[in-house]
């Protein structure tokens, strides 16, 4: 079922997110990082995390490729909202705040969204490289943008996401 905006879907089709659920042959060296609750400016201290406390999450992805193949655990969520996957950029509301998937939280608090993947149409580094996951409602989806600022709801990256879109020169 695809859903409207930038190509979010919840994992059946659409022109540019496929649900490949499949995990990659070896999984077990791609990058894995932590999806945390943090204080907000000017020091963005983790709240949230493994040895920390819930919710919290993980994101794993492929470092490059022709699109952008990631999986997202999340545990701790309150049962049945929404939440999106965001690759925000900077500055304030996000420009674009691109919403990567979408998935619901389950009766026991867990968010999963299977190997999935997405046509960034751009490299990630150290300085655009923040992808959180935000609930759903925040989300500007037609016009690439955050609505409203809630840190106590966003789980933020722990450090910038590096990945190389092998399409982009």
């Amino acid at each position: 079922m695809a859903l409207g905006g930038c190509g979010r879907v919840g994992f059946d089709a659409a022109a540019l997110v496929t649900a490949d659920s499949a995990p990659p042959a070896d999984d077990a060296g791609l990058p894995t990082m932590p999806l945390v609750r943090k204080t907000d400016a000017p020091d963005w201290t983790p709240l949230s995390g493994p040895n920390l406390a819930l919710p919290y999450g993980l994101l794993t992805w492929e470092p490059s490729g022709p699109a952008f193949r990631f999986r997202v655990d999340a545990w701790g969520l309150a049962p049945g909202d929404d939440y999106t996957l965001i690759q925000y950029v900077d500055p304030w509301p996000g420009v674009p705040a691109t919403d990567i998937a979408q998935a619901t939280v389950d009766a026991a608090g867990t968010l999963i969204i299977p190997w999935s993947s997405y046509d960034l149409g751009r490299d990630l580094t150290t300085t655009n490289g923040k992808v959180w996951l935000v609930p759903s409602a925040m989300v500007d989806t037609a016009a690439d943008r955050l609505l409203t600022w809630d840190v106590t709801a966003i789980l933020f990256e722990l450090d910038f996401v590096v990945y190389d879109d092998v399409d982009v020169p």
